[in-house]
């Protein structure tokens, strides 16, 4: 598996600033790890989200976005990024960082990148968000439901954050609350452009673990 970074290869448990995502195909075909210890802070991968819980979940996540509820469960994910796979069907993991890859293990056979936000200075107690930014295809005016896997969520009272850009680091669309379960935090908005851009981000000193997104058109 190979993590571009801007300036060099870094490989599982080494502490990055930032990862530009680009072949992450397996190189072996050897087992994975069993034990979980031996790959630290990679809890176990949540599982997949019933019908009805997503069908709630996403309810809530549309009612916080100011969106009409849906009347029948979302259909299967037409895209899905994770951390060992970040292209799919025309989606792709963009951008990830600050913070360090974690090897997946069998337990967790998507592995794991915790993000770390970055103290703005010495002493301050405000944070610059890490983040994760993705890219997909999208209908303009049709309504995407984002369901996003996290683990090992640090700092009680913190929200998990979702945005939609235009581009990276020009946000265009507003911060979402987030419906969150079951390690799964869901965001829902309305496209407004061909080629989306939507993150998930820490918020201030909230620390977690991100897996993977499946990204559904639900109208």
């Amino acid at each position: 598996m190979k993590v571009q970074l801007k300036t060099l290869l870094v490989f599982a448990f080494v502490f990055v600033s930032a990862a530009v995502i680009g072949d992450t195909s397996l190189a072996s075909a050897d087992p994975l790890p069993a034990d979980p210890s031996q790959s630290p802070n990679n809890g176990p991968l949540p599982p997949q989200l019933s019908g009805s819980l997503k069908f709630q979940l996403a309810n809530k996540a549309l009612g916080s976005a100011g969106l009409p509820p849906l009347k029948v469960t979302p259909p299967a994910a037409q895209m899905k990024v994770s951390v060992v796979a970040p292209t799919n069907n025309g989606a792709t993991i963009a951008y990830m960082g600050p913070g360090a890859w974690v090897a997946p293990y069998s337990g967790n056979p998507e592995g794991s990148f915790q993000l770390t936000p970055k103290q703005v200075s010495t002493n301050s107690t405000d944070y610059y968000p890490a983040h994760v930014d993705m890219r997909f295809p999208a209908e303009v005016g049709k309504l995407y439901l984002v369901d996003c896997k996290i683990t090992n969520v640090v700092v009680a009272g913190q929200q998990v954050q979702f945005w939609n850009q235009a581009a990276p680091g020009q946000p265009t669309g507003p911060k979402s609350l987030v419906a969150e379960e079951s390690g799964h935090a869901l965001y829902t908005y309305q496209a407004r452009q061909a080629n989306e851009s939507v993150s998930i981000a820490t918020s201030n000193n909230l620390h977690f673990s991100f897996h993977s997104c499946e990204i559904t058109k639900i109208n």
